[in-house]
């Protein structure tokens, strides 16, 4: 058909002469048309195309006659392109393959038009993208073509023929324009890094989310939504965090998004060493290429928080996309955090497994609208009340801080939303004890204004109710009315529907979400309003004095006791305070532009970030601002705690108290919160000390009193108590020992040989605790007793006190001294219940009695490698008669933490008085491994009184026995990556010596 169409093609031609001839725009000359009696009645939109191969192009024909489109090849080779007709007034051009020609478009009885088409595969061809400053380069293309270049970007030219020459570090965009190609490639010329470890606010390879602190050179995080976001070229991306979580919550989660990606489920990464500097792999085996990637917080502020050190990768890092997008702030209850929202059809529950705070009707909103968003939620907080929260730490009283904990102030500059969603109330109205209605009103009322004039009148607010219950819902309407009367902006209320019980899942959320956004498009809502940075302009420089005020924003909270100083004008000048943020400087000057750089306390060890800020000090520019970044560090408080002794309490929940009168007496009033609102202070000695004190109290004695002290203590994530605790008869049951390391919970390890012990705190009993490396040795009365915490293999930044009791205890005589304690073993025992008899015989000898306790009572020792390494012992015992009716088990212990997490390696018995198999079980985060026994040891003899070798060897997480010259190999995938402590040996309804008991590195 294609070869008719040619032919007719030919015919026309020698028919019509010089009547074709096809014009550059589309229309045709006829400079004989009266002659024939075609008529020219068709002209089209584009007469040529040059394309890139795999490309298609819709050709508009203006076809006034009622025949139908043709369209002619031009040449015999049109295997590289393929022209169709859509409708009477279109035509289709796919390019297929390199190629060039043309083709014609007519009907019937009109004049062919000419579509000159090239078909070219044309590429910039510069492998390296990087720019060196002030150094010419080539643009080189794939064909040799007569392109046109431009290039976007502040500091770049580029020439007529390509050669692309920048002047600043930036990131620039070149474009290649070459008939309907447009090409574009990004170059940059700043320094590369594969890590980052300035976490300064305005650093250009960061763009942080949610309220933040920056704070000795690292970024607190502990915000819903809260995290950071980077571009990178590379294939891995790593970050190294520390992280607090409570023990009754679940531990701190991130969500990892890449490019595109919008499902937070997708990579969810646990921090799992708590308070522990860990590097964490947030994403691995991407395309090699340029990647953004978003990390964000997904568990509340409550309950979690998290600490960014750096971050890096496998290739480097470039300049972030922080253009202004829309910009939500969301504050609410447990409603906005997600809580429970993940827990599918089981009730309400408190676990971070049961929450994503990115998977909110907040979230998703701003995720429908491409903005950004900064939350500030809390699972049982109120407007101005709630059962459970201090009424002077409602969202009324701390919204100006970083989190709801208020230990931080928040600088409002940082970021300015063009949204506002309030959802509020649930908890006041559910606090009916405290609650007055008009109260509610009034500081609603007056938070939205506070925040108007804070923000200005362009933001907008949405107040909503509704998913919960419905008593907001009648009261916001007045609300909306009397804030009006004092502010100008924009005021909505949207009425969510209520869920069907509980907190709201993620369906429910998503349901919220669509009514939120069409709410939103609506009205309009939807504006970003983009930020006034316009540039003054200013005089030439003049001989004359001028009277500056220089007026310095910080925009982090820099602490009463650091003084900001300024380096510059030829002098260093300490700042006046004016408030949280603001500082101020009054100097007569020469007119001129000065180079000038702030420090803390007038040291250069904690600088600003950055190079530094030049000020044009003119007379119609004499009153200049400047906003500082962040600083590299932040001096040490000399004076921390003055008021207090230097004492301060940890955090808890609920109410608790101190008082203090010296660095050695403090009284504590706690009832409510367990094993927290610990009272501690800095500690002068890290190890190898003794803690003692004397201790009263009119406490009722029950089973719930616990009395003590904290003689190892980093943080919430990282301390040791060990406590008096009772009987329900008032008998004192034993001294417990408890806490955790590394965010891991250490168990239950009482001292038994207090039980029982006479005690009278009405006129004080004195209570000791020496620390001598890894052993804790208690003395109470005239008694002592040691435990060895492996775990606690670090120096201690503090010790403290600890009183859970329904009436004040008092310590006296606080002291801190030396210990010289010498221990006469290197073994020691693990926790057990019943009776059991370790021997130590020689440094790598041990004799162990053991008839009643299972998987306890272990005789330990400290192991100097974390992994890969063996351990072996030739066992002895006293017969060799042992048959599936002994029930006995004889062991190594090759891991050892604590005694929720080790490894037992043992042999046991079949009826044939040989190996049944060599069975392995322990437990790794307290939960039990379950059987994993050995079979190729089945049918072994042993021969134990003569002696015999039991070796194990560990390999992170694979386990190998070798006994008699069998081998087997177990998999304990819980074991990866966790470090070894001690190591040791153990047996069970029997007697047994273990002789050369050693561990070697592989």
């Amino acid at each position: 058909m294609k070869k008719r169409l040619l032919l007719l093609c030919s015919l026309l031609l020698i028919s019509c002469g010089e009547n074709v001839n096809t014009s550059i725009n589309g229309s045709t000359s006829s400079s004989n048309s009266s002659s024939t009696s075609q008529v020219e009645n068709i002209t089209i939109s584009k007469s040529s195309i040059i394309g890139l191969p795999l490309t298609s192009y819709d050709i508009d024909v203006n076809n006034n006659t009622s025949e139908q489109l043709q369209v002619v090849y031009g040449n015999d080779d049109f295997s590289y392109v393929n022209a169709s007709i859509v409708g009477k007034n279109k035509v289709n051009v796919k390019l297929l393959a390199e190629g060039k020609g043309y083709i014609i478009v007519k009907t019937n009885s009109t004049v062919g038009q000419r579509i000159d088409i090239e078909s070219i595969d044309l590429k910039i061809i510069n492998q390296d993208n990087h720019l060196a400053l002030n150094t010419p380069t080539k643009i080189n293309l794939s064909k040799n073509v007569e392109a046109s270049f431009s290039v976007e970007g502040e500091g770049a030219s580029i020439t007529s023929d390509g050669v692309l020459t920048v002047s600043a570090k930036s990131t620039f965009l070149v474009k290649v324009i070459y008939g309907d190609i447009v090409l574009s490639k990004e170059f940059d010329s700043y320094d590369r890094f594969d890590q980052l470890t300035i976490l300064n606010r305005n650093n250009e390879f960061i763009k942080y989310h949610g309220r933040n602190v920056h704070k000795d050179n690292k970024v607190i995080m502990n915000n819903i939504g809260s995290g950071f976001e980077v571009k990178f070229y590379g294939t891995k991306l790593y970050a190294t965090f520390d992280a607090w979580y409570g023990a009754w919550y679940g531990k701190t989660k991130v969500s990892v998004l890449v490019d595109d990606e919008i499902d937070t489920n997708k990579r969810v990464v646990t921090l799992n060493t708590a308070t522990t500097e860990s590097e964490y792999l947030l994403v691995d085996n991407l395309p090699q290429g340029v990647h953004t990637v978003k990390v964000l917080k997904r568990t509340e502020a409550l309950s979690t928080s998290m600490t960014l050190h750096n971050i890096r990768t496998d290739g480097y890092f470039k300049i972030v996309d922080k253009t202004k997008k829309l910009t939500i702030e969301a504050y609410g209850d447990s409603i906005t955090a997600g809580y429970g929202n993940l827990r599918g059809d089981i009730s309400d529950t408190t676990n971070s497994d049961y929450q994503d705070g990115l998977q909110t009707y907040a979230t998703y909103a701003a995720t429908s609208l491409n903005a950004d968003i900064n939350v500030q939620a809390r699972s049982g907080i109120g407007m101005y009340t709630s059962n459970g929260i201090d009424d002077t730490n409602q969202v009324n009283s701390f919204y100006n801080r970083v989190n709801y904990d208020g230990e931080y102030y928040w600088n409002f500059d940082n970021y300015t939303p063009d949204l506002v969603f309030i959802n509020l109330g649930t908890n006041d109205f559910w606090n009916p004890s405290v609650f007055n209605l008009e109260k509610f009103k009034e500081e609603y009322s007056k938070f939205i204004v506070t925040l108007a004039n804070i923000y200005g009148s362009n933001t907008s607010f949405i107040l909503m109710s509704g998913l919960m219950e419905n008593n907001v819902n009648s009261v916001l309407p007045s609300i909306i009315e009397d804030a009006k009367q004092k502010i100008d902006n924009e005021i909505h209320y949207l009425k969510f529907d209520q869920c069907r019980e509980g907190h709201p899942r993620v369906e429910e959320h998503k349901t919220a979400s669509e009514q939120l956004v069409k709410y939103i498009k609506d009205h309009h809502l939807d504006i970003n309003h983009p930020l006034n940075n316009v540039e003054k302009e200013i005089s030439d420089i003049k001989d004359q004095d001028v009277n500056l005020i220089l007026n310095v924003e910080t925009l982090d909270e820099l602490p009463e006791y650091c003084s900001l100083y300024l380096n510059g004008f030829n002098q260093k000048i300490q700042l006046t305070r004016n408030d949280t943020f603001k500082f101020s400087l009054n100097q007569t000057l020469k007119e001129g532009d000065y180079l000038v750089k702030f420090n803390l306390n007038d040291n250069d060890d904690f600088k600003e970030c950055g190079e530094g800020h030049l000020i044009k000090v003119r007379e119609d520019n004499n009153n200049i601002s400047i906003k500082l970044d962040s600083f590299v560090g932040l001096p040490k408080d000399d004076n921390k705690n003055a008021e207090t002794n230097g004492w301060e309490m940890s955090s808890h929940l609920f109410e608790a108290s101190f008082t203090t009168e010296s660095k050695s007496q403090v009284s504590i009033n706690n009832s409510t919160n367990y094993q927290a609102a610990f009272v501690f202070r800095d500690s002068a000695l890290k190890d190898n000390y003794k803690i003692s004190t004397t201790i009263t109290s009119e406490a009722t004695i029950t089973n719930q009193t616990f009395i003590g002290l904290c003689p190892y203590y980093k943080d919430d994530l990282n301390y040791v108590v060990v406590y008096l605790q009772w009987e329900t008869n008032q008998k004192l049951k034993s001294i417990g020992c408890t806490g955790y390391i590394d965010g891991n919970n250490i168990g239950w390890n009482d001292f038994w040989n207090f039980a029982n012990l006479d005690y009278d705190l009405t006129t004080g009993e004195t209570f000791m605790v020496e620390r001598n490396g890894t052993s804790l040795t208690v003395h109470f009365g005239n008694v002592e007793e040691t435990k060895t915490l492996y775990r606690m293999n670090k120096d201690t930044d503090s010790f403290g006190l600890y009183a859970y009791a329904d009436k004040a205890v008092n310590y006296a005589n606080i002291s801190q001294e030396e210990s010289h304690r010498i221990e006469n073993s290197k073994w020691s025992k693990s926790a057990c219940l019943f009776e059991e008899t370790i021997t130590v015989k020689g440094e790598d000898e041990v004799e162990v009695n053991n008839y009643n306790n299972w998987m306890a009572g272990f005789a330990l020792t400290s192991c100097e490698y974390l992994d890969n390494y063996i351990v072996s012992s030739t066992i002895t015992a006293q017969e060799d008669n042992y048959s599936d009716s002994n029930d006995a088990q004889i062991a190594l212990v090759p891991y050892f933490a604590d005694d929720n997490n080790f490894i037992v390696v043992y042999l046991q018995w079949q009826n044939n008085k040989t190996l049944k198999s060599i069975g392995l079980t322990g437990k790794i985060d307290g939960v039990d491994l379950g059987w994993n026994d050995m079979w190729s040891f089945q049918g072994t003899s042993t021969s134990l009184v003569n002696g015999q070798v039991l070796k194990v060897t560990r390999k992170n997480t694979e386990i190998t026995a070798e006994f008699n010259g069998v081998k087997e190999t177990k998999y304990i995938n819980k074991l990866d990556k966790l470090n070894n402590y001690a190591y040791g040996v153990w047996c069970h309804n029997t007697v047994a010596t273990f002789k050369n008991i050693k561990v070697e590195s592989i």
